[in-house]
């Protein structure tokens, strides 16, 4: 503060030794021209508030005047200022004129008010404005503000220079300051709009509209401009149960409703929300004619009556069916009898004196209808018998089992004509060689024929002979699979364990023989592990390795497995040492117990499980000391453990923990209380002269506080 005084009293000396003749000449010059711009810009300040005076409602009128009564005690304390200014010594320096910039929003009609989502879109007004600023105005062109009855769109902005008096219209999102205040006015324009909702109702009495109706109903339009013409939606006739729906008009308002010629055609100028409402007329089917429809069966087959089997067929006749009602007509299988076959031909249907015949079905047309099914009889042709027999061509050698399953089974009462299929058979594979089906031979008394691929049964027994050849398996060339194990470690020699392991030998083994490969499992042993790693097959060429199962082919075998020696990993080793812990105070642990002490130990290894004593008290002169617990130490933390602790990557530290609890002593005559040193408070591990000593040092603390603060 001292140094700022000092600065202002240096600054009023070296004012008072400046020359005061050329600063007065300066000085009254430019007080005139200030005079000049400040009664310049009050004139255009008051017409600026004349003009927006005559534009805003009383209210808004309010608000200029007092705006306009605050400028002028603005314009009367400058000019009292420039007074002063005249009187000083002081050079008074120019100042570049700023103006402000203010925001209104119009309704448009002004019979409306805005809604509040608008004005709070109003931009702030700007003052202390440069001339020549560029000021940016939002645009709402986008914006569609709903209101009641409506919506709201901006139309534009126009200007009002205060300066001028005249409002235009702005071109674009910016306006530039150019030597007067602004007025810029946002335009909104309100535009109506209404809804169209829609109601069904029965114009029929006593019925209720269905549900099939209902869903018709379309959904209500709202937000529709005024003078929209609308097209009312088309609707379709509802079948129903009994009769059907049918759409008369469309109706709204309480002047107007459509006639049933313009119902399905009609439209509606919305100015006003509606209720349109469509009217249903509900009209009964008429009563259905009925007709009988008869069932007949037939036999078109001369001298033969049809079967109580195919006459139980019939369908049953159908009384009182409706006009126009479809009849599906039944196919029926064919009915076997004893001496043949009864056959379903076709339906024919009589219309009058002309008979036709119809398919699958067939429609009531205002008439009965009489339909007839025909049936025709088809006789039993000769039977026949089809035997089948297997027989071997080879001297000395009978046909397996393998081969006599696959004979045909026999036939009987084979119609004559019927086409008997002869199947060829695969070669049977049996020990020592193969069963080879050579032909089809047709037996006929004393002589016969080789047939192929099918026999036709011709007013004949059939007797068919199928021949088998047998082929002895050629001598096959034996191989020998060995066996033998290597090591892939270098300076190790495999261990008889491992050798144990080798499979034997395979001798004399037929070509296209499949090895099966043992699976080794790992060998332990000492300091190491024995590990199986691939076989290998040992060629002129080198060795190849065994992808899968490998194949005697053509030669012998000669496989190789390799093992590799893994040695065990070195153990993690840690220390655990014990100690024990008075937790009393002043009271060293003696001889007795520090003889409990468990011994510490080195090199245990990761995992070991350490179990932890536990002690029983110990009578000592004067009192008895009890075992508190084990601690495990690492770090900051102590952890309470019980009975036993585990190695786990670290070495421990056990800390036990005793407490020495004094005997009793009789109870001593009342005496002055004194303070006793290195008692313990009720519950903690606290000295009582310490605590005494905390707040000896807390009184002090606070006095030295207090005494500090009435200084200051």
């Amino acid at each position: 503060m001292k140094k700022f005084i000092s600065k202002v009293l240096i600054c009023a000396m070296l004012i008072s030794v400046l020359p005061k003749t050329s600063f007065a000449h300066e000085e009254k010059i430019n007080t005139t021209t200030v005079s000049e711009e400040q009664k310049a810009k009050t004139e255009k300040v008051e017409k600026k508030e004349e003009v927006k005076a005559e534009e805003k409602v009383e209210k808004k009128e309010e608000t200029k005047a007092e705006e306009k009564s605050e400028r002028k005690e603005e314009v009367k304390t400058e000019t009292k200022l420039e007074q002063s200014v005249i009187a000083s010594p002081i050079k008074a320096r120019a100042t570049e004129p700023r103006y402000s910039v203010e925001f209104h929003f119009d309704p448009i009609p002004d019979s409306k008010q805005l809604p509040q989502a608008i004005i709070d879109k109003l931009p702030e007004d700007k003052t202390n404005v440069e001339d020549g600023t560029v000021i940016n105005l939002p645009s709402f062109a986008d914006e569609v503000v709903e209101d009641k009855g409506g919506f709201w769109k901006f139309i534009g902005w126009e200007m009002f220079p205060v300066i001028r008096s005249t409002r235009n219209l702005i071109d674009g999102n910016t306006v530039t300051v150019n030597g007067s205040d602004l007025i810029i006015i946002g335009k909104w324009g309100f535009e109506a709009s209404y809804f169209v909702e829609y109601a069904f109702k029965s114009i029929t009495a006593g019925k209720e509209l269905p549900e099939d109706v209902l869903v018709k109903l379309p959904e209500k339009q709202t937000g529709i401009p005024a003078e929209t013409e609308i097209t009312l939606p088309e609707m379709t006739d509802v079948k129903v149960e009994g009769g059907t729906w049918k759409f008369v008009r469309w109706s709204w308002g309480a002047y107007y409703r459509g006639t049933r010629d313009d119902g399905q055609d009609q439209s509606v100028f919305v100015d006003q929300d509606l209720l349109v409402t469509g009217e249903w007329e509900y009209v009964e089917d008429p009563e259905p004619e009925k007709y009988d429809v008869t069932f007949t069966f037939k036999s078109i087959t001369p001298g033969k009556e049809l079967a109580d089997e195919v006459k139980a067929k019939t369908p049953a006749n159908k009384l009182g069916v409706e006009n126009g009602t479809v009849i599906f007509l039944e196919k029926f299988a064919d009915v076997k009898v004893i001496d043949g076959t009864w056959k379903f031909v076709k339906w024919q249907l009589a219309t009058g004196p002309a008979i036709v015949d119809v398919e699958d079905e067939v429609t009531v047309n205002g008439a009965d209808l009489n339909l007839t099914g025909l049936w025709k009889f088809e006789p039993d042709p000769e039977k026949y018998n089809v035997t089948f027999h297997f027989v071997t061509l080879t001297l000395g050698k009978e046909l397996p089992a393998e081969v006599l399953t696959k004979k045909p089974a026999n036939q009987s009462d084979v119609p004559s004509g019927t086409v008997i299929p002869l199947p060829k058979y695969e070669d049977v594979k049996v020990e020592g060689g193969t069963w080879k089906f050579r032909y089809w031979y047709l037996s006929l008394g004393d002589h016969g024929n080789e047939v192929e691929n099918e026999i036709t049964v011709e007013n004949a027994d059939l007797f068919l002979i199928g021949g088998w050849e047998f082929e002895k398996d050629p001598e096959p060339k034996k191989y020998d699979v060995t066996f033998r194990f290597v090591s892939v470690t270098a300076g190790k020699d495999l261990p008889q364990a491992v050798l144990d392991k080798l499979p034997p030998n395979q001798i004399g083994i037929d070509n296209g023989t499949l090895i099966t490969l043992p699976i080794l499992e790992d060998v332990k042993v000492d300091g190491g592990t024995w590990k199986f790693v691939k076989w290998l097959v040992e060629k002129e060429d080198g060795m190849h390795v065994v992808q899968a199962g490998p194949m005697v082919q053509d030669e012998d075998l000669k496989l190789v497995g390799e093992w590799k020696f893994e040695e065990d990993p070195k153990p993690e080793k840690y220390n655990v040492e014990f100690q024990f812990y008075s937790v009393t105070k002043g009271k060293e642990l003696p001889d007795k117990i520090k003889a409990k002490l468990p011994a510490n130990k080195t090199d245990v290894l990761n995992g070991t499980e350490i179990p932890l004593p536990n002690y029983e008290d110990v009578k000592v002169k004067g009192g008895t000391w009890k075992f508190l617990g084990w601690y495990s130490i690492k770090g900051a933390e102590h952890n309470k453990v019980e009975n036993k602790v585990v190695v786990d990557n670290d070495n421990l530290y056990l800390l036990g923990q005793w407490k020495f609890e004094a005997d009793k002593k009789p109870q001593p005559k009342p005496q002055k209380p004194k303070v006793q040193k290195g008692r313990i408070l009720p519950k903690t591990n606290v000295e009582s002269a310490f605590t005494y000593v905390v707040l000896a040092l807390a009184g002090i603390g606070g006095a030295y506080i207090a005494k500090k603060k009435d200084n200051e």
